[in-house]
């Protein structure tokens, strides 16, 4: 996958985490890569990061703050993911390439647990047909087990910040990419493209009611920094049936900082920030 490609996956998983209420750690990343970003920090062979943001969904139904400690074992090459709100939790473990072995969501939000059907997924990669498992549960017992194809080229919605780092260029042009949405065991195909604003209000109106948004523009608005936001929708007949688009706002700045994401149907809508 050329570096293009996988430019767009990323900011579209990104949006995907979050805008179907999947996997908005991925929004906690910021601009450096991980294991750069850890080195040299007096843990001996264990780097640590924590990040902390806030995030509502839903709407603005729910919001809490978060917290996401991201270790790395230089000695296995191992990479481990903690990421807790009162939204939801997650655990996760890596391996070298960046690839899931196993992670576990988790969350007790009444209102999010009736949207997505399930209050707990568990995923794990089978080597033996190497594919990507997923058992979706509610309460003890299990709804649904998907599984799907995984590779390089096939990026985990849940944990898509971890490859930020690594693709993220400052090539405006439009692409496209295909994602495992986890959080609907479905594959999708999205479209991406580059736009600069310093009027996040004006920029997308419909999201204006999100009080935490609202908050978040009118501070960058002061400051009269201009940020490149990444505006996603879906393409082909799932665009038809889902029209709202999701917006990941970056700093210009070298090395380039993710600072926030929101979108998809207002009355449904997300949005999340670093702090």
């Amino acid at each position: 996958m050329n570096v293009r490609r996988q430019c767009l996956v990323i900011f579209i998983l990104l949006f995907i985490v979050s805008s179907f209420c999947g996997g908005m750690a991925a929004t906690n990343i910021a601009n450096q890569n991980l294991r750069k970003k850890t080195e040299g920090k007096g843990f001996g062979s264990i780097n640590k990061t924590v990040l902390r943001g806030g995030s509502c969904i839903l709407g603005g139904r729910a919001s809490s703050a978060f917290q996401q400690i991201i270790t790395y074992d230089q000695k296995t090459g191992l990479h481990r993911v903690e990421y807790d709100s009162a939204i939801y939790m997650l655990k996760a473990e890596l391996d070298a390439n960046l690839q899931v072995k196993h992670s576990e969501w988790q969350t007790t939000n009444s209102a999010l647990i009736k949207r997505l059907g399930h209050d707990k997924r568990v995923t794990y990669y089978d080597p033996e047909e190497e594919v990507l498992k997923i058992e979706y549960y509610k309460g003890d017992r299990i709804k649904e087990a998907k599984k799907f194809s995984y590779n390089k080229d096939i990026l985990d919605s849940d944990l898509i910040y971890l490859y930020l780092n690594k693709i993220l260029t400052t090539d405006n042009q439009g692409a496209t990419c295909d994602i495992l949405l986890k959080s609907r065991g479905l594959k999708i195909n999205v479209a991406f493209h580059q736009l600069s604003t310093k009027d996040l209000l004006d920029f997308t109106p419909q999201y204006s009611f999100l009080e935490e948004f609202r908050g978040f523009a009118q501070k960058i608005g002061e400051e009269g920094e201009e940020l490149d936001v990444y505006v996603m929708n879906l393409t082909g007949v799932p665009k038809l049936l889902f029209p709202h688009k999701y917006y990941l706002a970056f700093k210009k700045t070298t090395p380039r900082q993710f600072v926030a994401y929101w979108g998809g149907a207002p009355k449904e809508a997300e949005f999340t920030f670093i702090e």
